[in-house]
């Protein structure tokens, strides 16, 4: 299956869990048979929103930690 992944492994910035989570998908993924391209994809996959556009998967890591800091307002919404 060829898949197409925003953010790629390529423009990830900064570590965080975004970050993290792609890359362990390309690297344990190809052991499923997944590879991984740039066009021509078999499956759009999209983390937390990241494309101006429609996808075939989108992925999303849970909610906001708002126990755990002082979340802006928006976090919360977006929980509820």
């Amino acid at each position: 299956m060829r898949i197409r992944m925003i953010p790629g492994k390529d423009s990830i910035g900064q570590p965080n869990g975004i970050s993290r989570v792609i890359s362990a998908y390309f690297k344990y993924a190809n052991q499923f048979g997944v590879e991984f391209v740039d066009e021509d994809e078999d499956l759009l996959v999209v983390h937390a929103g990241m494309t101006g556009r429609d996808c075939d998967v989108a992925v999303l890591h849970g909610l906001y930690f708002t126990g755990d800091y002082p979340a802006p307002r928006m976090e919360y919404s977006v929980n509820s």
